[in-house]
């Protein structure tokens, strides 16, 4: 058994000599032409080589052999300082900044000294004691080493504070670190490579390159946790494995102990029992104890291991519960700050509008100002063609191109150190900026693989978020607009439920809640509403009155459509109610003034109309007196004043009937019938005018309820206008033209809607025509376009329709002719053989 003071600085030494040699290999691996990983790598041979030589010397009993291992070792460290020096001149920025002067007169005395160590002189093996590393005497010259290495200590300390005045940021914190290394190796260094000439004690000589350990611990930390030679992952597995590999050893050694210690000489048994034991116990614990190590070195060591999958979750939980952009930002931010350990953390949008305008939607930074810019549009065109995230730190330890110094210019202008892109399937979204950590450690590549993991189902929630926002914002437009509309709206589904009805219908008609059946609306509304889903056709202007809540009437225009769906099918109806009461007094106003106006245009009428005869009776009644005994006078007398006065009783009657109808007498006409009779009353005047008369009318009964003697004054005045008016044309045509069909009319004394059945005549001529601008006048009294009518004749009419509750329209063009469309409500009747539906 190899007794402990040997195996002890043997494991110690070969465990340095692999670390060392492995670190040279793996900086070299990862960037070979790096002058900083080249010089790091030449340190760490040097420390390997020194190493290596005192665990042969320490490892043989030969003294041949160990004098060999010994010259290797002394040799070794001479090289140290400058290797060391020259490593520190060029880190961390990979150019060197130091006195190569200096370098050139360490590494001359490296040459000159690593020769001395290769002289006899230079060391003397003075025992050999059993289970004990040999005893070597070393020339006094050993401490020329000892202050050479002590003068390169001051001008490393030196050249790295000076660095250190003139960095900043993360360049600044691994100076400081390395720093820190040099003091302790450099004092543990000293302190046990003078021990032995300076208080005779031998064999601790044994045991100075396992203080290089500290100093590669030290190197290691800082490459992984600040990023020094960008290999963080390979050592943090690195060393996983190497505490995983001494735990099997130590397993072993344990067994091994135990087994020679219960069972005494050694034997087969005892030889492989501490394997099998071994074997069980690396089987059962290996793998548990492998992860646990693997999360206490990134966790208490290196501060990286972070519980990504829980973020995962957390953030996608968030995303699903939360549909406010802002409070989803928010809850997203403090997640990150609590996981990562950051404080600034900014989420900029693109605009909708403009793909090159990044706007701040989320800050964590207190009175941060927003942020409008299009001065980023570089690193925007870079993520839209590499959606990655990216790493400031990692751009400028990767010699950035031209393009990459303007995305880590934009990066540094945003305060960005690590940068999450946003993409959907629609494109960029926007970005995320996070801000430097509160431990200063550098992000790392598995936090890059992280967040682009979770760069996708970001994006989409915030793109879902944002639509949810523009949608909301959409609602409270839409609500803003129903409640300052002044008409009211209300609308229905197939089912006759409410589903919108705004501030200005529930004025109308008191408070209607959302699910409110059709039943419980004003029955004006209701019906019109049921007609519309129904009919399924809109229905436009259809004037009514309704009893407020307050018990008042309310003077209602309504118009009513069809709400459809993107298939054309009808899925509801909605209303529109116009109050009007204010129109309606202004209606009242108008008329009063115009009734006073008619008054006014009576008068003058009349006094116009009765002037003339007057004039002739009141000359002739004049004359009476000085020529009565004339006969011819006498028999002129006796022939124009009757016609005169005759002529004055015309005008008062009929404008007795128009001021004053009579009652009407409703009975069943036959409508068809009354126009034959008017037609037969007016055959002479129509032939002596030359006016073919063409009758399109089926041969059957059209029934109306009405009175049939001012019927007949209707179509009478109707076919004497025709005649009139077709005197100045060649072709004379009157065209009468009798259908049934639909119309939507009120019923008297009611205000509810109703469709009705209705009879439409159609008079037309082939006369000279209406001006357009004399089309409104027609139906106003004492207003004509004959040189000898009164103006009655179509007022008169218009008032006979209106009171059967009958419609009349006229269109007419100047020189083509003039149709007047009569529509009267029909009575009880057999349905006709052919009707035109009109609505």
């Amino acid at each position: 058994m190899t007794p402990l003071d040997i195996l002890v600085p043997s494991l110690l030494n070969g465990v340095t000599a692999l670390v060392c040699f492995g670190l040279a290999v793996l900086v070299l691996a990862r960037n070979r032409t790096n002058p900083t990983h080249q010089t790091f790598a030449f340190v760490s041979t040097v420390l390997m080589l020194w190493s290596l030589g005192v665990f042969g010397a320490v490892s043989t009993r030969d003294r041949a052999a160990i004098a060999l291992w010994i010259h290797l070792a002394e040799a070794a460290v001479c090289f140290a300082p400058a290797a060391f020096y020259h490593f520190t001149g060029y880190f961390p920025k990979g150019r060197f900044d130091g006195s190569r002067r200096l370098l050139y007169v360490l590494y001359a005395l490296g040459l000159v000294l690593g020769a001395n160590t290769l002289g006899p002189w230079y060391f003397e093996i003075v025992s050999l004691p059993e289970g004990r590393p040999p005893i070597v005497r070393h020339h006094p010259s050993i401490l020329i080493v000892v202050v050479l290495a002590l003068a390169t200590l001051f001008a490393v300390h030196h050249n790295l504070r000076r660095k250190l005045r003139e960095t900043h940021g993360f360049g600044r914190r691994q100076i400081q670190f390395v720093l820190t290394g040099c003091y302790g190796i450099a004092a543990m260094s000293a302190v046990t490579g003078a021990i032995e000439p300076l208080f005779k004690i031998p064999t601790f000589q044994a045991y100075t390159p396992a203080a290089v350990m500290l100093l590669m611990g030290f190197f290691a930390y800082a490459m992984v946790r600040y990023h020094l030679l960008d290999t963080r992952a390979m050592v943090s597995r690195a060393l996983v494995y190497t505490v995983a590999t001494t735990f099997v050893l130590l397993t072993f050694l344990a067994f091994t102990l135990i087994t020679r210690a219960l069972l005494g000489a050694s034997t087969t048994a005892v030889d492989l029992l501490p394997g099998v034991f071994s074997a069980f116990a690396v089987t059962l614990v290996f793998q548990s104890f492998k992860e646990r190590v693997s999360y206490l070195i990134e966790v208490s060591f290196l501060r990286q291991r972070y519980d990504i999958d829980g973020l995962h979750a957390r953030l996608a939980q968030q995303s699903a519960e939360v549909v406010e952009l802002d409070k989803f930002l928010a809850a997203v931010a403090r997640d990150i700050q609590k996981t990562i350990g950051v404080r600034t953390i900014r989420v900029l949008l693109l605009d909708p509008n403009d793909p090159t305008l990044l706007v701040t939607e989320f800050t964590s930074v207190p009175n941060d100002p927003p942020m409008h810019t299009h001065e980023h549009t570089v690193l925007l065109d870079f993520l839209r063609e590499y959606p990655q995230p990216l790493i400031l730190e990692q751009i400028l330890h990767s010699r950035p191109d031209e393009r990459m110094v303007r995305v880590a210019s934009s990066l540094a202008d945003l305060e960005a150190f690590f940068c999450l892109p946003f993409k959907t399937g629609d494109g960029l979204v926007g970005i995320m900026t996070l801000g430097p950590k509160d431990t200063h450690d550098i992000y790392s590549q598995q936090e890059r693989v992280a967040f682009r993991a979770l760069a996708g189902p970001l994006g989409t929630a915030i793109a879902n978020a944002r639509l949810y926002r523009e949608l909301a914002d959409v609602y409270l437009h839409q609500t803003n607009v129903f409640a300052k509309m002044r008409e009211g709206v209300i609308a229905v589904d197939k089912a006759g439920r409410v589903t919108v009805a705004n501030e200005a219908a529930g004025s109308l008609l008191g408070p209607i809640e959302e699910g409110r059946s059709l039943q419980d609306l004003p029955p004006e509304i209701a019906d019109l509403l049921r007609t519309t889903l129904e009919g399924e056709s809109p229905v436009s202007d259809f004037e009514t009155a309704i009893t407020n809540p307050a018990g008042q009437s309310v003077p209602l225009l309504m118009s009513s459509s069809c709400l459809m769906t993107e298939e054309g099918v009808t899925s509801g109806a909605v209303v529109l109610l116009y109050d009007l009461s204010l129109i309606k007094t202004l209606e009242r106003n108008v008329q009063r003034a115009d009734r006073l106006s008619s008054i006014g245009t009576l008068a003058a009428g009349m006094a116009h109309e009765i002037k003339n005869p007057l004039v002739s009776i009141k000359t002739f009644t004049q004359l009476l007196a000085d020529r009565y005994k004339d006969p011819e006078f006498r028999a002129t007398f006796e022939e124009v004043v009757p016609h005169e006065v005759d002529r004055i009783d015309t005008i008062v009657s009929r404008l007795l009937d128009f001021a004053r109808p009579r009652p009407v007498a409703y009975t069943h006409v036959n409508i068809r019938r009354t126009i034959d009779e008017v037609a037969a009353l007016l055959e002479n005047q129509l032939r002596r005018a030359f006016v073919t008369v063409e009758m399109d009318v089926p041969d059957q009964p059209f029934f109306v309820s009405a009175d049939d003697q001012q019927l007949h004054q209707v179509f009478l005045n109707l076919f004497l206008n025709a005649i009139d008016a077709t005197k100045q044309t060649g072709q004379r045509t009157l065209r009468i033209k009798l259908r049934t069909g639909y119309f939507f009319k009120r019923r008297k004394n009611a205000s509810t809607l109703v469709e009705r059945k209705c009879v439409r005549i159609t008079v037309s001529d082939t006369g000279c025509g209406i001006a357009a601008d004399r089309l409104p006048e027609i139906f106003t009294p004492f207003f004509t376009t004959k040189p000898e009518g009164c103006g009655l004749g179509l007022a008169v009419v218009h008032s006979i329709i209106e009171e059967h509750g009958g419609e009349i329209d006229v269109a007419s063009t100047v020189g083509e002719g003039t149709t007047f469309t009569v529509s009267l409500p029909t009575a009880q009747m057999p349905e006709p053989a052919e009707a035109s539906i009109i609505k």
